[in-house]
């Protein structure tokens, strides 16, 4: 299924490449000026708060509404992209003015986008209930005190604990499952179903999503996966870079202009292979889009659309990263001290100051 899609995204790219490039430029550059503001006003919001000051509540209520702003610009643009990559894949008209297409069908998208927010309400509730649980729960056993190895000894404390963990692992699968399920929502819309204008036929194509989807969540999940090399590849490059400009300074202490360039030329190189990946991958997704859509029966020999290599797959890899926070916190020895990731990272800048001062 991945090789097919791969090959087919392959075909459709052949000879466009530079068109595809364009036009995602385009939209880089028009999501880059809508989200300027809001950045802007966040990064300085920041800095007055680390600088130990204050901001008005004026100040944040500006904030959320460019915010707001924000994503009510890029949620139709990001449509108008994919709109692009669709028609294009499809052989049909691809102009760069495509990627306006989604003001046209803005309170369309908007109310499908609303209403497929909606079908986050259990894992919303969950949250909330944990939220308010968890408010009670640390409240009633003196929440002014400072956590002791005696307290975590209570019962009351650990037995809620692990509720609120539970709780956040329950909704946080919940949103992976329907996150997954309505994956394809625009991409379905896109494709033929723009003529659905009310509430009920959005609630129709959210549900012909789904269908598409359950039986293969899997599938979605893992589909990054099939671009494994060129992550490789990228990482690769990265690393040679990054050896050449650490032996770079070594040989040359103290010069500034090689290593600006250099890191000028790594960001360049890396920019450019995310983005030759984000197009063939955005291209391989129709594709998979197309297979699915064709494959779309019932498969009893697929329970679960195979979520649950899904959820494997999460807990694996939540309980490898855990285990190496746990390592650098707990079990590293620091100058006879406990493990500690940030002492250990000061102690090594530390050492290096040391060294140049030596120097």
């Amino acid at each position: 299924m991945y090789k097919e899609a791969k090959m087919k995204a392959k075909e459709v790219l052949k000879g466009n490449w530079w068109r595809v490039i364009g036009a995602m430029l385009a939209y880089l550059v028009l999501i880059f000026l809508v989200y300027s503001i809001p950045f802007s006003m966040s990064y300085h919001r920041q800095m007055i708060t680390e600088g130990g000051g204050s901001v008005s509540t004026g100040y944040r209520l500006l904030e959320g509404l460019f915010n707001l702003i924000y994503i009510l610009i890029a949620t139709p643009l990001g449509y108008g992209f994919v709109r692009y990559t669709m028609n294009l894949y499809r052989k049909e008209e691809a102009k760069l003015g495509v990627l306006f297409y989604g003001f046209k069908k803005f309170w369309n998208l908007i109310l499908i986008t609303i209403r497929y927010i909606l079908k986050f309400w259990i894992p919303i509730c969950i949250f909330l209930l944990t939220g308010i649980f968890g408010a009670v729960a640390f409240v009633t056993n003196v929440a002014t005190e400072r956590v002791t190895e005696e307290m975590l000894a209570r019962t009351p404390i650990l037995a809620s604990t692990w509720i609120i963990i539970i709780c956040i692992l329950v909704a946080l699968a919940y949103l992976l499952y329907i996150s997954l399920s309505y994956y394809f929502v625009f991409y379905l819309y896109a494709d033929g179903h723009e003529k659905q204008t009310n509430w009920k036929e959005y609630g129709e194509l959210l549900d012909e999503t789904k269908r598409i989807c359950k039986n293969y969540l899997d599938k979605i999940f893992f589909f990054p996966l099939a671009y494994l090399w060129w992550f490789v590849d990228i990482f690769v490059v990265l690393l040679i870079g990054g050896i050449a400009m650490g032996a770079a300074a070594v040989a040359m202490p103290g010069m500034l202009a090689p290593n600006i360039i250099g890191m000028g030329i790594l960001m360049t190189i890396y920019l450019i292979g995310v983005m030759f990946l984000s197009i063939y991958m955005a291209f391989g997704y129709i594709a998979l889009y197309d297979i699915l859509k064709e494959k779309s029966v019932e498969d009893k020999k697929r329970p679960m659309g195979g979520f649950h290599w899904v959820l494997l797959t999460c807990v694996i890899v939540g309980v490898i990263s855990m285990s190496g926070i746990f390592v650098l916190n707990y079990l590293v020895p620091l100058e006879g001290e406990e493990g500690n990731a940030i002492r250990i990272f000061e102690q090594l800048s530390e050492q290096y100051g040391d060294f140049e001062n030596q120097e």
